[in-house]
């Protein structure tokens, strides 16, 4: 389901975090892992995608914020 959703995606510098883009009409939060590994993290407001994005640290963040307290999908990523 998640997966026909189309995200527009923002490249980050980061250790650990290749992407991230957020749909504020499905609250869907999309973070693509260096490495090739993509997930769909449901329920996010736009504050937090806007927190994500200006923080220093993304994987911190991440840990912090993001990982563990919203239900997330693992997708496949399309071959460009």
């Amino acid at each position: 389901m998640s997966e026909s959703i189309k995200i527009p995606m923002f490249q980050v510098e980061s250790s650990n975090i290749k992407a991230i883009g957020y749909d504020p009409n499905s609250r869907t939060l999309r973070v693509q892992f260096k490495g090739m590994v993509m997930h769909d993290f449901k329920g996010p407001g736009p504050e937090i995608f806007s927190a994500f994005m200006a923080s220093d640290s993304k994987g911190r963040f991440f840990f912090i914020e993001i990982k563990g307290k919203y239900d997330s999908v693992k997708l496949a990523i399309p071959d460009k």
